[in-house]
């Protein structure tokens, strides 16, 4: 079975600015990431200098990480859904209850305006192998 948390939303954000939105998984029983999906308020235009990276924790290890460049996630549509790869593997996706999830934006060079990005978290529950 799949369950989803969220959304853990990034409010406005201004260029420069970093910010992190956390939440706890209230499940109890084994559960694994299985999917990352981000979806922009706000268009963000991708550039190689000045841009975002968008990273997705559990109890403070990273699983995903997403930047705002040219390379990787291009440009961001608003309203338009995006897949984050996933980094981690085997144990470091498996989530506990009451862990503690941080959905965070970093900036690089002068940075990018985000708006309201919103993260949900999709796990699967029913078995882990």
């Amino acid at each position: 079975m799949e369950r989803a948390i969220g959304p853990l939303v990034l409010n406005t954000v201004a260029a420069g600015t970093d910010d992190v939105a956390y939440a706890v998984w209230p499940f109890t029983g084994p559960a694994r990431v299985s999917a990352l999906r981000i979806v922009p308020q706000i268009a963000v235009t991708a550039n190689a200098t000045n841009y975002a990276t968008l990273s997705v924790e559990i109890d403070g290890t990273e699983i995903a990480t997403e930047a705002t460049t040219v390379a990787d996630l291009g440009d961001l549509v608003a309203g338009t859904d995006i897949a984050a790869a996933l980094t981690g593997s085997g144990t470091s996706l498996e989530v506990a209850q009451n862990a503690v999830i941080a959905f965070k934006k970093t900036g690089a060079g002068t940075g990018v305006a985000v708006g309201n990005m919103a993260l949900m978290v999709l796990c699967q529950t029913d078995r882990l192998d």
